[in-house]
């Protein structure tokens, strides 16, 4: 029987300065998929020499991030990364993504067996490093032999009405405008998804400290002002926003995990976190 190829892709710039758990996280997709596709926006920090050690990746250079998000090139440097994967199968995660080693067999099965366009992955979402909740389920990866008209993408859809979940995966429709395809997200509501019991794990601020928490989330809220069309919130209470998000999802997350619940390729990083990263008490604020 025919092995499908499974690739994956990542968007980057500048991960060691933010505090992302870069490293363990393309090593982790690097372990599971015979590729890993490395989309750079402009790095200057020191990950590519250390992403470049990695085998299976392949790194290549996208548009050029300045210091705020923009969606626009978020979304081109996504496309990028997803037309440059050779697989049958196209896996994207975030920096801050884990894919643990014990579903690796369970998710070679799911995309050998599976014929629909796009599977949905469970995210399980750490608050703090030994306390996670079950998040959401996500069209993240995709059947991209099978379904050529899929893409990514942000913007507005067919019918010019603004595409709320961003950067999800979207279908070919019409022209394309600004180097983005627009068109109906795939979603649940839109396509026939595969319901799988695959997981990510997803640790999001763990290993950041305030400063750098409150650049993110600041940068963050700009962004999403700017895309909307409203004015932004200050630092401030874009910090003071997330800490009230963070109090509501600590009282989500049931008993406490141990060391040995997390993934092989970021335990150590797990085990020797500081107290001034998040994910290590919260800084005693929730």
């Amino acid at each position: 029987m025919a092995t499908r190829k499974l690739s994956s892709h990542v968007n980057i710039t500048n991960p060691e300065i933010q505090g992302f758990p870069y490293l363990e996280s393309i090593k982790a997709f690097a372990h599971a998929c015979d590729e890993v596709i490395v989309v750079d926006g402009g790095s200057t920090d020191g990950s590519l020499e250390k992403i470049a050690e990695i085998p299976k990746v392949k790194i290549i250079q996208g548009y050029k991030w300045e210091k705020e998000f923009d969606w626009s090139i978020m979304g081109k440097n996504l496309q990028i990364g997803y037309e440059a994967c050779s697989g049958d199968w196209a896996f994207h995660f975030d920096a801050d993504y884990i894919f643990h080693e014990k579903e690796v067999a369970k998710l070679r099965a799911t995309i050998e067996s599976e014929h629909l366009p796009a599977i949905l992955v469970k995210k399980i979402n750490f608050v703090l490093v030994d306390e996670c909740f079950s998040k959401i389920s996500i069209p993240i990866l995709l059947n991209k032999k099978q379904y050529p008209a899929l893409a990514y993408g942000i913007g507005k859809d067919e019918k010019g009405n603004r595409v709320s979940t961003f950067l999800r995966p979207i279908t070919k429709k019409g022209k394309k405008i600004n180097g983005l395809y627009h068109g109906d997200s795939v979603y649940r509501n839109t396509a026939r998804l595969c319901f799988s019991d695959l997981h990510v794990y997803t640790y999001d601020f763990s290993f950041m400290d305030k400063e750098q928490v409150k650049e993110q989330r600041g940068r963050f809220e700009r962004s999403i002002a700017k895309f909307l069309g409203r004015e932004p919130l200050s630092e401030e209470k874009a910090f003071e926003n997330f800490i009230n998000t963070m109090r509501h999802r600590h009282k989500m997350c049931g008993e406490k995990v141990s060391l040995y619940f997390h993934s092989a390729f970021i335990r150590r990083k797990v085990e020797n976190i500081k107290p001034e990263q998040f994910g290590h008490s919260g800084w005693n604020m929730l």
